[in-house]
């Protein structure tokens, strides 16, 4: 991802500054992501993303919602409501 982070931000022959400026971030948080390193938090990274290709990232979060597998599982893994009865 952070590869693909700085090819996105090159192509669009953006500086980091420029980026930086445009996501309300600081130059070395941008330096960073490109890097990889994982002290980047998720929603500074999806600023940046948005700020790349704003459509790319709503398709990637449309499909994130409607993740059916996710889903079904996460369905699976909670417990049945046990409903006391009356015959107490």
């Amino acid at each position: 991802m952070a590869t693909l982070l700085k090819w996105a931000r090159k192509r669009r022959r953006l500086t980091q500054a420029e980026l930086a400026d445009l996501a309300g971030i600081v130059r070395l948080t941008v330096s960073k992501a490109e890097a990889g390193l994982p002290c980047l938090g998720l929603s500074t990274f999806l600023e940046l993303l948005m700020m790349l290709d704003p459509n790319r990232l709503q398709s990637v979060l449309l499909a994130v919602r409607s993740d059916e597998v996710g889903e079904s599982l996460e369905l699976s893994r909670l417990a049945e409501r046990v409903v006391p009865s009356d015959d107490l």
